[in-house]
C-alpha cells in the first residue's frame, strides 16, 4: 500500500510539473502568450520612436522591432534592427549605430516611454545631448527641443549642454552657468 501511495505521489508530481513547464513557456516574456502581447506592443512602440527619429535625421533611419524566432513563432531576442538610409542590410540592433544615432534612439525611447506610461508632464533631462551631431543634426535637434517643449506635454527640460548655441537657441528658458570656462 505504501508503495502505491508514493507511485501515485510520483505521479501526480510528474503532472504537475509537466503543467507548470507548460504554463511557464507560455507566459514568458519571450515566447508565449506574454511575448505575443509584449511585441504587439514593441510594434506601436517602436513606430512612435521612429517618428521622432524622423524628425531628426536628414536621411532615413528606421528602427524595426524585435525579429521573431524561426518560422514566424513569436521568440523574441530583444534586440531592434536599424536600416541606415535604406541599406539593404540592417544593423542588428541600435547599439550598433553611431554615438549621434544612439543618442537620438535614446531621446525617441524617452519621449515615447514618458507618454506611453502617461508621464508626459514629468521632466525630461538630457545631458549633453547632440554633442557628437554635425550643425545640421544638432540643429534639427534644437528645433525638435524646442517643439517638445511648447506643443507637448512636456513641461519642463533639464538640460546639461557646454554649447551655448544649442541651449541659447531654446526658446523660454532660464540658463544656469556654473562656470563661464566650460562654455563653448
Amino acid at each position: 500500500r505504501l508503495i502505491d501511495d508514493i507511485q501515485q505521489q510520483i505521479t501526480t508530481y510528474e503532472f504537475q510539473i509537466q503543467a507548470l513547464k507548460l504554463a511557464s513557456k507560455e507566459l514568458s516574456p519571450t515566447e508565449g502568450l506574454i511575448a505575443e502581447g509584449l511585441f504587439g506592443f514593441m510594434k506601436v512602440f517602436v513606430q512612435r520612436m521612429n517618428a521622432v527619429v524622423k524628425k531628426i535625421f536628414t536621411y532615413p533611419l528606421v528602427i524595426k522591432p524585435c525579429d521573431l524566432g524561426s518560422d514566424n513563432q513569436v521568440d523574441l531576442d530583444y534586440k531592434f534592427p536599424m536600416v541606415v538610409d535604406n541599406q539593404e542590410k540592417p544593423r542588428k540592433d541600435v547599439s550598433e549605430g553611431s554615438t549621434a544615432m544612439c543618442e537620438v534612439v535614446n531621446l525617441a525611447f524617452r519621449i515615447t516611454g514618458l507618454k506611453a506610461l502617461h508621464l508626459g508632464d514629468f521632466p525630461l533631462f538630457l545631458d549633453e545631448f547632440g554633442h557628437s551631431m554635425d550643425p545640421t543634426h544638432k540643429a534639427a535637434t534644437i528645433h525638435l527641443i524646442n517643439n517638445i517643449m511648447t506643443d507637448e506635454a512636456f513641461s519642463q527640460l533639464f538640460m546639461i549642454s557646454h554649447d551655448a548655441i544649442q541651449y541659447g537657441a531654446l526658446d523660454n528658458t532660464q540658463i544656469c552657468v556654473l562656470c563661464d570656462a566650460n562654455i563653448t
